[in-house]
């Protein structure tokens, strides 16, 4: 994978830190979603309409100062470059922090691409808030029915798709908690969604949230090693 972000250490992100960003064509890595937004930017084609199937533990849709935080973003978002999106800063009366989080970059997306979205397809743990101006995009669907169905089935084949998987969602309190088969069977219905290139996949290993970077890299090389993908 070409290294965007070339991985310094293995530290926290602490909600709005990038420790490394790797990509292979319409896949992207990365320690957390913080990135997500960007890679989507960059992708994403105006001539389709998308749908967006977010496989998380949270929801990542905080609202809290959006409008202030597009106005701190200053430009269309699909035009920044990589170094100006990830340093870009706010002040929010607790000193300097970065304007796009592990926890607002959907609705901040959202805000610049609505045009070309049609609906948002969440599988979560349903830890977070939903701001009320976002609810009706979103379709909330069970842990139940990922495992039996592959996302494309709550889909129009028509559109084209961003996947955004956060491995947390495959960990409670620190350990797996759904079994072998079906977490490969989760991962193989996902994989075979970005053989279309202008569908778009980011994954996150968000190790804070799964234990340790140890274990999110297992997890990685275990379910993703076989498609190519690996820190």
């Amino acid at each position: 994978m070409d290294k965007l972000i070339e991985l310094q250490c293995r530290g926290e992100s602490n909600k709005d830190k990038t420790n490394f960003l790797y990509q292979r064509d319409n896949v992207f890595l990365m320690d957390n979603h913080r990135m997500a937004a960007w890679c989507w930017a960059q992708c994403i084609d105006k001539n389709f309409k998308y749908t967006i199937i977010h496989i998380d533990k949270h929801y990542d849709t905080l609202g809290t100062d959006t409008d202030y935080l597009i106005r701190r973003i200053g430009t269309d978002l699909n035009l920044l470059t990589l170094n100006k999106y990830n340093d870009l800063e706010c002040n929010l009366g607790l000193g300097p922090r970065k304007v796009i989080t592990w926890d607002n970059y959907i609705p901040i997306f959202h805000y610049y691409n609505s045009d070309s979205i049609i609906k948002y397809l969440f599988f979560t743990h349903g830890i977070g808030t939903i701001p009320i101006f976002f609810k009706n995009w979103i379709t909330e669907k069970s842990i139940t029915d990922l495992i039996e169905k592959s996302p494309i089935s709550f889909c129009d084949s028509a559109n084209k798709l961003i996947i955004n998987v956060d491995i947390d969602f495959f960990f409670v309190d620190n350990s797996r908690f759904l079994s072998d088969k079906a977490t490969m069977k989760i991962i193989d219905s996902i994989m075979s969604l970005v053989d279309d290139p202008k569908n778009i996949l980011t994954i996150a290993l968000s190790p804070e949230c799964c234990g340790s970077w140890n274990k999110s890299e297992k997890f990685i090389s275990r379910y993703f090693g076989k498609y190519g993908i690996e820190l």
